[in-house]
């Protein structure tokens, strides 16, 4: 027991050793690729940093003409092209059929063309019911007196006749009334420019030889404005008043106008005599306008336009059965074929106009303020070429995003041959324009000064030819004109000037300074990697810097390194 018992702790003893060798083993292993990278990453680091920057510059001046032209100040951004006009449509009703389809998607639909058929039981119970109403109503039509009976138009109320509209000879159907009547017998002005005056100020007001005293019953606190009620003691409709304090010191003026009051109307007719005048004190009944013979019924006119609703009604349903294009089109989507059967608000097909589309654009907050609607804009596509004109149609003051606002800019495009809602485009706004003027190259104009000071100009060209080209050192720059301009808009590249004695084609001298930079190294380095690594040190638990053995002399397990380098073997202590 006791033999069996050693045996067991010699095995164990001796697994525990060949499991600390394979581990010190691998950590050998890995040191040795880690110095492999060192050594490879030091020699190119070494080449690089012993790289040598040689530059040279060469200042050239160029001669170049004055041009005639326009500086745009101009946004940009991209998005997709959606139509300027659209419309979708959808099954009217549960039980819907789709009797037959005339178009395919992507063909174009002239306007009034019907583009499907549909069939749907609902929606023609429905109709069968408003049928039944509208015989109904020419029923009572058959049985009403389309005249009137009483030709007099009487006062609803007690009060006095304003603001007469209706006159002899009169279409009432034209006036909204053929009259007021002040209900309750005062006149109120409003007075827009009255300056000093406060709630319940007493004001009198006067037009004319006629005057009555009044008061502020309210003050608008943005504007100003002062309303004051005053007795009606015969003022006409519509006259100035002039406003005054009981003192007799002016105020301000305003217009007479009614306070409480009713109108006087008629729904049809044409007026064949004015029983009434301005500012006369009617009591209820009293017959203000005389109608001439014919002017319908309010019985008559109301059927009539019962009549007239519920065959609306009914066009507009059977008119959901029959899809039409109402301007030219194009049928962009289609989800259903002929015999479908579908629910209410099933998708059927969407249509596309074709007389242009919108382009959205995001702006940012620093430049929104230069967009207003109507600026001249172009439009370019990804996949079709040219440029296409459009303007700014809307502007979302509505900003959006987290650290940078912007807002959304609607440009509007004239219709584009073969474009299709959803193609992605670009456009660009033009916010500013510098008019026709003198433009050169940004590079030609020269600074003298500081400040307020600095003065800008530009070297002539005398007797030169275009393109000539010479070197700074070859140009006796001092010998040269200057002549001074006024710099306006620019675009970064040229820049409109104001300048007097200069006109297009002047030759004048533009600057170009050039450098050019080559990279040599210092010196000239052959390193070669060593075959083995016998000879490097500092590695522990070996004589002469060696590598602890593998078994079969490479990497556990059999492996080697790559390249060929296998490990060293080493003394073991």
């Amino acid at each position: 027991m006791e033999q069996h018992t050693t045996s067991k702790i010699a095995e164990e003893k001796k697994r525990r050793e060949e499991t600390a060798r394979t581990k010190k083993r691998l950590a050998w292993a890995l040191a040795l690729v880690f110095a492999i990278v060192l050594c490879v990453g030091g020699f190119f680091l070494k080449s690089y940093l012993a790289r040598k920057e040689i530059s040279t510059s060469r200042l050239t001046y160029q001669t170049v003409a004055l041009q005639e032209g326009e500086i745009h100040d101009i946004l940009s951004g991209s998005g997709t092209l959606t139509a300027n006009r659209e419309e979708a449509f959808t099954a009217p009703g549960d039980f819907t059929t789709v009797e037959s389809v005339h178009y395919r998607t992507g063909e174009t639909v002239p306007a009034g063309s019907v583009v499907m058929i549909l069939s749907c039981l609902e929606v023609e119970e429905e109709i069968a019911l408003l049928e039944e109403s509208l015989d109904e109503v020419l029923d009572e039509l058959t049985d009403v007196t389309q005249g009137r009976k009483s030709l007099s138009v009487t006062a609803p109320n007690s009060g006095i006749v304003k603001n007469i509209q209706g006159l002899e000879g009169s279409i009432c159907e034209d006036l909204d009334y053929l009259c007021l009547i002040s209900t309750d017998g005062t006149v109120k002005v409003v007075a827009e420019h009255a300056s000093g005056l406060s709630l319940y100020d007493r004001v009198i007001c006067q037009s004319g030889a006629l005057e009555s005293q009044g008061r502020v019953m309210d003050v608008d606190p943005e504007t100003g404005a002062a309303t004051i009620l005053a007795e009606d003691v015969g003022f006409l409709f519509g006259a100035v008043c002039t406003l005054l304090t009981p003192e007799g010191e002016i105020l301000g003026t305003g217009t007479f106008d009614v306070n409480e009051y009713v109108k006087v109307t008629v729904p049809a007719g044409k007026v064949a005599a004015v029983n009434c005048t301005e500012n006369q004190k009617v009591s209820r009944g009293k017959s203000l306008f005389t109608l001439e013979e014919g002017a319908p019924s309010e019985a008559y006119l109301d059927l009539k336009q019962q009549r007239e609703d519920l065959e609306e009604q009914i066009q507009n349903l059977k008119d959901g059965l029959i899809i039409t294009a109402d301007w030219d089109a194009m049928l962009t989507s289609l989800s259903v074929s002929k015999g479908d059967s579908l629910s209410e608000g099933a998708i059927l097909c969407t249509l596309s106009g074709t007389d242009g589309y919108q382009l959205s654009l995001a702006i940012d907050e620093l430049d929104i303020s230069s967009v207003t609607h109507g600026q001249q804009a172009d439009v370019t596509l990804d996949a079709i070429g040219g440029t296409y004109a459009g303007t700014v149609e809307n502007i979302s003051y509505a900003g959006s995003g987290s650290y940078v606002t912007s807002y959304t800019v609607s440009i509007l495009t004239e219709p584009i041959p073969g474009a299709y809602p959803g193609m992605s485009a670009s456009g660009e706004v033009v916010v500013k324009s510098s008019g026709n003027s003198l433009i050169l190259p940004v590079s030609a104009i020269q600074y003298e000064g500081r400040g307020r000071e600095q003065k800008a100009f530009v070297y002539l060209a005398e007797e030169e030819s275009p393109g000539l080209v010479k070197d700074a050192d070859a140009l006796n720059l001092a010998s040269l004109t200057r002549v001074y301009v006024e710099p306006g808009m620019s675009d970064g590249s040229y820049i409109a000037v104001q300048v007097e004695g200069l006109s297009a084609g002047d030759l004048i001298w533009q600057s170009s300074l050039v450098t050019t930079a080559i990279f040599e190294s210092e010196e000239t380095t052959t390193q070669t990697m060593p075959g083995s690594m016998g000879g490097m040190g500092g590695f522990p638990g070996g004589s002469g810097g060696g590598m602890p053995s593998f078994s079969g002399g490479g990497m556990p397990g059999g492996g080697s390194f790559p390249g060929g380098m296998q490990g060293q073997r080493g003394n073991r202590g």
